[in-house]
């Protein structure tokens, strides 16, 4: 049984899987209590199933970029689990790159105060490191040419989380290193 968990982002987004059949997902968007949510939600997502956390082998997480806390709140609370029973398997991949799934995609999450946390893909594989980016310096690159056949994503809107989930699931990494669970900090001093 595996276990998918996106705080990073302003919202809580858990997706429980086993052998790439999606049996549920949560879903609760826009919110800044994602810490207080995490534990409540993955319980009741569990006893609506008959299940425990005993049951869930691997857990799939993204690392951010994203919101300051929001990023943190669920690679600790898989950590912890890791400390506690270390034959947990985790799977990590950037929420930019979650977000984008497959194809040619610009992924742009609000990094408030005017900018844009910014990710470039092509099939997954990145094009440019990622980076916080400016709206008037976001416009200029857009411009070009280089990305006029990009498909801009942004804020997970019109995201199909356990599509992206399942075709991406190959493209997460595994770590069995407790100190790789660290979230994605773009911008520490901004």
């Amino acid at each position: 049984m595996n276990l998918f968990i996106d705080t990073s982002n302003w919202n809580l987004i858990l997706i429980l899987e086993q052998d790439n059949l999606i049996l549920d997902q949560v879903v609760v968007r826009n919110t800044k209590k994602v810490s207080d949510l995490l534990l409540v939600n993955i319980q009741r997502l569990l006893a609506k199933h008959q299940l425990t956390i005993q049951d869930i082998k691997r857990f799939y997480l993204t690392t951010g970029p994203g919101s300051y806390t929001g990023e943190r709140v669920g690679l600790t609370f898989v950590k912890t689990l890791k400390v506690i029973n270390p034959t947990y398997e985790v799977y990590l991949i950037n929420s930019l790159a979650y977000q984008a799934g497959k194809g040619k995609k610009v992924s742009l999450l609000d990094a408030r105060g005017g900018k844009f946390y910014l990710g470039i893909y092509d099939n997954q594989q990145p094009l440019v490191a990622e980076q916080v980016i400016a709206t008037d310096g976001l416009t200029k690159l857009l411009a070009t040419e280089v990305y006029q056949d990009f498909q801009v994503v942004q804020d997970y809107q019109d995201c199909d989380f356990s599509q992206h989930y399942l075709t991406l699931k190959p493209n997460f990494q595994l770590t069995n290193d407790l100190e790789l669970l660290t979230p994605t900090y773009l911008k520490p001093f901004l």
